[in-house]
């Protein structure tokens, strides 16, 4: 019984080195970083900072291009405009030579859009976020920290 046990735990003790990754993931809800006179991508949910040479966009515009917003709301000149796409994700994603993802999705991906007098001013949303960590058993370890959405 004894042989069998060890060999069982040098089984898994040896098991992550066949990929040699061995590590952890966290995925969760954040804001965005709001931006100034966005770019406004062709589909649903997809802005980017603008450049200096673009001409800015109107609520107009981002309406005839995304359509009706799921929330409207004025205040004096200003509308905030919110669209919601996708899903944003909660949980862990371990590593044991392959990820295993325990994750749910929590609410909507959202987009948040302010404009006075139909210039768009300001873009703003909430996404899944992700940090974490990962060693190559053969090479060191990398990460440690925020690696973007997901």
């Amino acid at each position: 019984m004894d042989h069998f046990s060890s060999r069982t735990w040098l089984v898994l003790i040896f098991l992550p080195t066949l990929s040699g990754c061995i590590g952890f993931g966290v995925v969760y809800p954040k804001d965005s970083i709001p931006i100034e006179r966005p770019y406004i991508g062709d589909e649903k949910g997809s802005y980017f900072p603008g450049f200096s040479g673009l001409k800015g966009y109107t609520c107009s515009e981002l309406e005839a291009r995304w359509g009706e917003p799921n929330l409207r709301s004025t205040d004096g000149k200003k509308t905030t405009l919110v669209y919601k796409s996708g899903r944003v994700w909660a949980g862990i994603l371990p590593m044991v030579g392959v990820v295993i993802p325990l994750v749910l999705p929590v609410s909507r991906k959202q987009s948040t859009f302010v404009c006075e007098d139909n210039v768009l001013l300001r873009a703003s949303g909430t996404v899944s976020g992700y940090a974490g960590a990962y060693c190559v058993l053969y090479f060191g370890c990398y990460g440690s920290g925020e690696f973007g959405d997901w």
